[in-house]
């Protein structure tokens, strides 16, 4: 800081311009940082002289996103979850958007930040698993001081015959087939119950027996990752690019198509049942 920036900040008297005048021309952080010709430091290991030898792309993401390095069981088990949330399927919503991307010879760039972003909802995607973690937290809290499952489902609200919790508004007659091989893998890859887990396996037993409704695979995985401690913000941050693949796909097949092929509509198509065409009063 010059004697002249010392002086306005004296001069103001305000704490926070100090604070911020303190971190002019600096980026202050203990995450890492790239050593030009030599290594990059991540999270105190040397990305080239360390962790590219001893560990995967999967540990290396997680380990950037919150400093923590996991077992290699569990980067499996992270890796075989996308299968689940990246379907190479154009009706999903953030699949159609990569494919009017490719249909429009847009960037594969381009493509992939449409499709994350409309994924970014509440009914599908990251932000729909961290809902679920905050919801699983809140119920789980609720239950370990004596309420019983009924009073716990009984304050959300019923949409289409079904509790609308977030997780486990998946009616019985529509089973996910994904429940299965994920419980499948998850005991292979040797990634015991816990209180987590086995709460959201009896939540949706009770939803099963009473409300005909259960959970779905996402519930499932966020359950494992609260039991492998991690929070509903480290899980976002985690799932954010888990549809990209599937994104791609879409787009690869379009691109390169007739120009506007990718589910056109004629006029006639759009039906409009507003409000009734009013005559404007006379001026």
């Amino acid at each position: 800081m010059t004697d002249r920036d010392k002086h306005i900040a004296s001069a103001t008297g305000d704490p926070a311009v100090e604070q911020l005048d303190r971190r002019r021309r600096h980026i202050r952080t203990a995450i890492g940082k790239w050593f030009g010709g030599r290594d990059t430091r991540v999270r105190g290991r040397w990305l080239l002289g360390d962790l590219l030898q001893e560990i995967s792309v999967t540990q290396l993401k997680v380990l950037n996103i919150t400093g923590r390095l996991i077992e290699p069981q569990l980067a499996t088990w992270l890796e075989k979850t996308v299968f689940f949330t990246s379907y190479p399927d154009h009706r999903i919503w953030c699949n159609q958007l990569g494919a009017l991307a490719g249909n429009g010879a847009a960037s594969p760039v381009a493509a992939v930040a449409a499709g994350v972003l409309a994924a970014d909802s509440r009914a599908y995607g990251s932000l729909a698993q961290y809902l679920t973690v905050k919801v699983l937290e809140e119920l789980y809290r609720r239950y370990c001081a004596g309420e019983s499952f009924a009073e716990l489902v009984a304050g959300f609200p019923v949409r289409n015959g079904v509790p609308s919790i977030s997780g486990f508004a998946r009616p019985v007659k529509i089973a996910d087939e994904r429940l299965e091989p994920m419980r499948q893998f998850t005991r292979e890859l040797g990634l015991a119950d816990g209180p987590y887990l086995s709460f959201t396996e009896s939540l949706a037993e009770h939803l099963r027996l009473h409300h005909q409704a259960d959970m779905n695979a996402a519930a499932y995985a966020c359950a494992v990752l609260m039991d492998q401690g991690f929070n509903a913000t480290e899980v976002y941050r985690i799932r954010t690019m888990d549809v990209a693949s599937g994104v791609l796909a879409c787009y690869g097949d379009l691109y390169g198509s007739t120009a506007q092929a990718f589910l056109p509509q004629r006029c006639t198509d759009v039906h409009y049942d507003g409000v009734s065409p009013r005559a404007l009063p006379p001026r």
